[in-house]
């Protein structure tokens, strides 16, 4: 009989083990985000300790308008964006922290852009998840949702409680198995690259503005970005840029995101830190306007790679920056993303002879866009 006992004790105990592996893999890969946001935060984490010299902080505008792998064909330089759609200033100050985790790197690069929002953006609960679905430190996370958290607490920690509906979801196959080879590979293919492959057809307005002039930012996004600031001084990071990525004035929209950024330069220097608006120097990286934008604030692939080419060179000057040493194995894998990417930039030419009807098609590390770069390698 108790022999009985223990073999049925032995069964449960396996069940229960069985089903919180299954669990765990489905929340880790399916049953949860699995965008592009996801799939380059995961890359963050990847990234060997102490591996990366630059980062790149942001919102969309970074993960368009940058190329980690671009640069460091360019410089040797190692970079990574930790950006995701709609990053507002509110959460930079954890997003510090998780990038000090595991990183030292000698440039921190702050696009301004998650300044500008006002109360609709600054609190909104899709960038809410993104961040806390992809955050490694239970402390910091626990902190974030508690203050900033709307839905089921629990959803946050176990994702899978409000993805389950979503099992059929466009992409999320796809994108679940770049989650796990990006695992099994140890580090991500295009470093959070993100492609716009058409423009826009609303054609841009000229207006009228005044260059100098300052906008109030909104009173929550003027508190957070002090924090960050302080955060920033006692970071020990040695260079720390804040800057504003190229854009177009497209209508009044986009003259007050401009004018809050002339404001944030204010807020930005009593710190004692630079800040400096890259989008004058379009000309000198041989960026037009508007052939290479998607829309007015987002570059297609060919200013992408115009722009990373000139920051690279900025950045190089400005900080003196070396090589970044690498080992043997890290050294491989970085010329493996360079045979990707140069890949990747193939494809986006062909495709741009004959695009799909859908003019949002975007290219990034996903299963069905790696199948056809993998075409061209």
């Amino acid at each position: 009989m108790k022999r009985t006992y223990i073999i049925r004790l032995i069964k449960i105990v396996s069940l229960v083990l069985v089903l919180a592996v299954i669990l765990g893999l489905a929340q880790r890969y399916y049953m949860r985000d699995t965008t592009n946001n996801s799939i380059r935060l995961r890359g963050f984490e990847l990234e060997d300790p102490h591996s990366l010299d630059v980062v790149v902080l942001g919102a969309s505008e970074v993960y368009s308008d940058f190329s980690a792998v671009e640069f460091y064909k360019q410089t040797g330089v190692t970079s990574y964006p930790y950006a995701y759609a709609a990053n507002p200033v509110t959460f930079w100050k954890y997003e510090l922290r998780e990038i000090l985790k595991n990183q030292k790197p000698k440039v921190l690069l702050v696009e301004t852009n998650g300044v500008v929002y006002g109360e609709d953006m600054l609190y909104k609960e899709a960038s809410v998840r993104y961040l806390a679905d992809n955050m490694e430190c239970m402390p910091e996370k626990m902190e974030l949702v508690s203050e900033y958290g709307t839905e089921d607490k629990l959803s946050y920690y176990f994702p899978i409680i409000k993805f389950h509906g979503e099992w059929q979801a466009r992409d999320r196959m796809s994108n679940a198995l770049t989650l796990a080879k990006m695992d099994l590979r140890g580090y991500s293919l295009l470093k959070g690259s993100f492609s716009h492959t058409a423009h826009k057809k609303a054609e841009a307005k000229h207006l009228d503005y005044d260059p100098e002039k300052k906008r109030e930012l909104d009173p929550d996004a003027e508190k957070y970005l002090r924090e960050f600031l302080a955060d920033c001084q006692n970071s020990g990071i040695e260079h720390i840029l804040f800057v504003r990525f190229p854009h177009q004035i497209t209508g009044e929209k986009s003259v007050r995101a401009f004018e809050r950024c002339n404001r944030a330069a204010e807020i930005i220097r009593e710190y004692g830190f630079d800040y400096v608006d890259l989008d004058a120097f379009c000309k000198d990286a041989g960026i037009q306007k508007p052939e290479d934008f998607h829309n007015s604030d987002h570059l297609m692939m060919t200013g992408q790679k115009k722009f990373t080419d000139f920051l690279a060179k900025y950045l190089t000057d400005r900080f003196d920056l070396e090589p970044t040493r690498l080992s043997e194995k890290q050294e491989k894998e970085w010329k493996e993303c360079c045979r990707y990417m140069d890949a990747c930039f193939a494809y986006y030419e062909d495709y741009r002879k004959n695009p799909t009807e859908d003019d949002e098609y975007v290219i990034y590390e996903r299963e069905k866009d790696i199948k056809e770069i993998e075409k061209y390698l």
